[in-house]
């Protein structure tokens, strides 16, 4: 016998998105004498799913570290729990971390970064604009998502331009607060693009109503996508530009004019294509 029990929770797509956007939803299945952990995908590009016991509890929990749902598809199977200790899972869980489910968009399987790609700056042609964090900046830059991040010096309002041609997955600027309190930190509008090579960019903390494209657009390199702010966790306002593997993982970068050159805080750049 195969039963949908009821919808359980909702998941974090990573850095890029929230519970808000229902991206992804995780439901449990009671089957025989099982229940069965299910993840179905409203998203356009593929999403891995990472789970992994944190307390070992309960031996028995079946895990597959990482399985990859496809768009508008879903994956069963990746938990199985014994149905007599499922009950008592639920109950552990209010007091303790049993285990963590993740969601990340990208098949990390079939991406690999071209680090030969040459990028555009993300503002206006012919304008310079200060950095104000660059690769493993002091700041905010430490983690293996945001290592090889950039801070671009940009004041609110000002463009933000598609850095490279790709596919907008998720694109979100309801919201309308900024500053450095922890519970903005998921509060960030921001455009995220895939890329052909499987990497994805993040621009984030853009004014409200501030984007200019949609989920499932098909953006050009040098299309202007935004408008650049100060929402979610920011010191103030700037255009927070990373690239990611999936994963969460973020890459080195290059710039057109700037080949093989690491942009340097406090200097200027000028976008001159």
């Amino acid at each position: 016998m195969t039963k949908i029990v009821t919808a359980l929770l909702f998941l974090f797509i990573g850095s890029y998105t929230y519970a808000q956007n229902e991206e992804v939803t995780l439901e449990y299945i009671q089957e025989n004498d099982s229940i069965i952990f299910q993840v179905k995908s409203v998203a356009i590009i593929p999403i891995d799913i990472v789970s992994k016991q944190v307390d070992t509890i309960f031996p028995k929990i079946v895990y597959k570290e990482v399985a990859t749902v496809f768009p508008n598809d879903s994956v069963r199977g990746f938990i199985r729990v014994h149905i007599n200790d499922f009950e008592n899972l639920k109950q552990a869980r209010k007091e303790r971390k049993i285990y963590t489910v993740e969601a990340h968009y990208g098949d990390r399987r079939n991406a690999k970064h071209d680090s030969t790609y040459l990028y555009t700056l993300p503002y206006q042609r012919g304008r310079k604009v200060e950095i104000e964090q660059t690769f493993f900046g002091k700041s905010s830059h430490k983690n293996i998502a945001s290592r090889y991040a950039i801070d671009f010096g940009m004041r609110t309002g000002d463009r933000v331009y598609a850095a490279r041609e790709g596919v907008v997955v998720f694109a979100i600027d309801h919201f309308t607060e900024g500053g450095k309190r922890k519970e903005l930190t998921h509060k960030a509008n921001k455009i995220v693009i895939a890329h052909s090579d499987g990497t994805l960019a993040s621009y984030a903390h853009l004014m409200h109503k501030g984007t200019l494209v949609k989920k499932g657009d098909t953006v050009t390199k040098g299309q202007h996508i935004g408008y650049s702010g100060s929402t979610g966790y920011s010191g103030g306002p700037h255009l927070h530009f990373v690239v990611r593997e999936p994963g969460d993982i973020a890459v080195p970068i290059y710039f057109e004019d700037y080949e093989g050159q690491v942009l340097k805080r406090g200097k200027r750049y000028k976008r001159k294509h």
